[in-house]
């Protein structure tokens, strides 16, 4: 069997076949990955979300006999590739049609890179994956799936097949697996040598990531600051409103600021712009701190930010 030809979800129809279905709550709840043999059994029904940023997503029928994977905890309303950090556990909500016998089915991972694909320890029933509460009324079956340590981005794809000689691919979901990245240094040099992290705007993810990294850091409250002193680097999140109403006041003397703004207006990016005598502000419009804690991607996007803002000195104001 070579796996490589169960293709998952890039964002968009494939003539391999694919496609994408909404979670169990429609566009509200997860993301949602249906992939086909067969181009020939795809069906669009209907345009769903689309982000500019990460990719859109497109709904279709399932086979009677296919497996529908529809998303992993605490992700957003959007398609796949998933991500992980390596050594994970990811829990994975999968469809399982009524006349599909569970105990048949075989869950493997493969290493992918281009047309070469290594399979990645043994193969599982679903039983040995599912947890506690697999299944609920619905019919949806949620499985822990393991990811292992890997020292670089490395695409996996989740293999479901039927167990026998001569298996049938019932399905597949493409994962991204992250290695973990290692934050110690980065605090280390901020306690040791600044500028001091300052944390502001309603929400505590960005707080509670940072606790969770051991990054010190002062909390200003919802507010954005009146002014960034340049032995600050001010982080946070604040509404398209209050970004508009605040920004043309906001002064510096040299310090940095990083500001997380859904914003109406800009396309979805990072746009750095400067303040006054050596002031910088970085604008992040991605949706990023809604995910940080599940997306790898986010946590990336938040460390390089901090880390160019770093290499940046400030200008001295004499």
């Amino acid at each position: 069997m070579n796996p490589g030809n169960l293709v998952s979800v890039a964002g968009r129809p494939r003539a391999d076949g694919l496609g994408v279905i909404p979670g169990r709550n429609g566009l509200q709840g997860k993301g949602a990955l249906r992939v086909t043999t067969r181009a020939s059994e795809i069906m669009i029904l209907s345009l769903a979300v689309v982000l500019i940023a990460f990719g859109g997503s497109v709904a279709t029928a399932a086979p009677a006999d296919g497996i529908v994977v529809l998303g992993a905890e605490g992700w957003r309303a959007e398609p796949p590739p998933l991500s992980v950090r390596s050594g994970e556990v990811l829990p994975l909500d999968i469809l399982l049609p009524r006349s599909l016998d569970r105990s048949t089915v075989s869950v493997a991972l493969w290493q992918a890179s281009g047309r070469v694909v290594l399979p990645l320890g043994e193969a599982h029933s679903l039983d040995e994956l599912s947890a506690a509460d697999a299944a609920d009324s619905q019919g949806i079956t949620r499985l822990n799936v393991t990811f292992p340590k890997l020292e670089r981005k490395t695409q996996v794809l989740v293999v479901f097949t039927t167990k026998s000689d001569s298996p049938t691919k019932l399905g597949t979901a493409r994962v991204l697996v992250y290695p973990r990245l290692d934050w110690a240094p980065l605090a280390a040099k901020l306690n040791k040598e600044g500028p001091r992290l300052l944390v502001f705007g309603e929400g505590m993810s960005l707080r509670d990531f940072f606790r969770s990294r051991d990054l010190a850091f002062g909390d200003y409250g919802n507010d954005l600051p009146e002014r960034i002193d340049r032995e600050t680097l001010s982080i946070g999140a604040l509404s398209f409103e209050d970004w508009t109403d605040r920004q043309d006041r906001l002064a510096s003397d040299g310090g940095r600021l990083i500001v997380f703004v859904a914003d109406l207006v800009a396309l979805p990016g990072v746009y750095t712009t400067t303040l006054g005598e050596g002031g910088v502000i970085t604008k992040v419009t991605l949706p990023a701190l809604a995910s940080l804690a599940q997306d790898p991607r986010s946590e990336e996007l938040l460390f390089q930010l901090i880390e160019q803002h770093l290499q940046s000195a400030p200008v001295a104001i004499p």
